[in-house]
């Protein structure tokens, strides 16, 4: 289907909208996160649309708001060494420490969110198509393809979307393996007086499995 002229398509960002002008005047809204088109009706409709937040669907059992809340706990070990930027993705082991903020961020990724500090660092690509598996399986299962290694921790994520509301316990109750330790123990090494993260807590690191 041609767009009216002057329809613009915005690049895909879950959280992203933007406003265009169509043919004859018409406005839209343009949702880049399902790719459609809303027509703006009224004045009220307008503000309703605007001032919905984006809401993260459930991962592993865990709402918005438990997802989100992970974000400010993370910056602040950051902020305190507690845990280390990283630069390679565990995944596809692309790396470009060059633009770590750009092309070559690293996402903190978590797949038990109440273990904020046990990250799995995955690039930008596979970043995108590890949440968009369960709508668009083909593009996750090209990642798996490319960089299969048995054992390793996104071998192991599910396919299913009933378990987006499952309890991560149940989906995983042997857990996932994963770099945490070595992670820590890096960063002991690199700081000399770094503190355990998990030391006190109930939140220990699975036993890591050989990757």
């Amino acid at each position: 289907m041609s767009e009216p002229a002057g329809f613009a398509r915005t690049a895909s960002k879950p959280e992203a909208a933007r406003e265009v002008q169509g043919q004859e005047g018409v406005r839209f809204l343009f949702s880049t996160s399902k790719r459609t088109r809303l027509r703006l009706t009224s004045p009220r409709e307008e503000t309703s649309i605007a001032q919905t937040p984006y809401v993260l669907p459930p991962y592993n059992g865990f709402s918005h708001d438990e997802r989100m809340a992970t974000n400010p706990i993370q910056r602040d070990a950051l902020a305190r060494g507690l845990i280390q930027r990283p630069d390679t993705c565990s995944i596809c082991g692309f790396s470009d420490p060059v633009d770590p903020k750009g092309r070559g961020y690293i996402f903190l990724h978590l797949e038990d969110y109440r273990r904020p500090l046990e990250f799995l660092p995955v690039c930008k690509t596979c970043h995108a198509a590890l949440h968009a598996r369960f709508r668009a399986p083909d593009r996750w299962r090209t990642v798996l393809d490319r960089h299969a290694a048995p054992g390793r921790w996104f071998m192991l994520l599910t396919m299913g979307p009933a378990s987006q509301t499952m309890p991560f316990d149940r989906i995983y109750p042997a857990g996932l393996p994963g770099p945490w330790e070595r992670r820590w123990q890096d960063s002991a090494a690199r700081s000399g007086d770094c503190p355990n993260p998990f030391e006190g807590t109930a939140s220990k690191p699975p036993v890591l499995r050989a990757e």
